[in-house]
């Protein structure tokens, strides 16, 4: 995994865990200001400032883990190869080649191997569900139109 990833695979412990702190820092979710954190942990203290956005990447973590998912964070600069990628997309690295391939998704070459950015991928994904949900709403209008709904 690269440098610029973070893996985590809760245990019991750590949903339970999550479940309380999403708990209370959803109530710190909306605004734009700052939010002031107080830490301890044996013995040692601290406090800190964390910028709005952060607050909310770090709810979304935190209600993923408590439901058992494993969560990464990724930096938007990342580089993945077709294995990850196609992971990360939910498809067969085979699928995602032909994606490759017909350019639809972007990549760049090393050496022999296909490399993607992930803001490349976020792009892709975030089209393609948008795409799916017009054609959805397509498919209910019809049923409707015809009665079948």
């Amino acid at each position: 995994m690269p440098a610029t990833a973070r893996n985590v695979v809760p245990d019991q412990e750590d949903i339970l865990l999550a479940k309380e702190a999403s708990r209370l820092l959803a109530k710190l979710r909306d605004g734009d200001e700052p939010v002031e954190l107080e830490m301890r942990r044996n013995g040692d203290s601290l406090s800190l400032k964390l910028p709005a956005p952060v607050v909310r990447v770090l709810l979304d973590a935190l209600v993923g883990l408590s439901d058992g998912k494993p969560v990464t964070v990724v930096s938007q600069d990342t580089v993945l190869g077709t294995v990850q990628a196609a992971k990360f997309l939910g498809m067969s690295r085979t699928h995602l080649t032909k994606l490759i391939d017909s350019g639809e998704i972007k990549h760049h070459m090393v050496g022999s191997h296909r490399k993607m950015m992930f803001t490349d991928l976020i792009e892709y994904k975030t089209n393609d569900d948008e795409y799916r949900l017009r054609k959805a709403a397509e498919a209910d209008k019809i049923a409707e139109e015809l009665g079948l709904m």
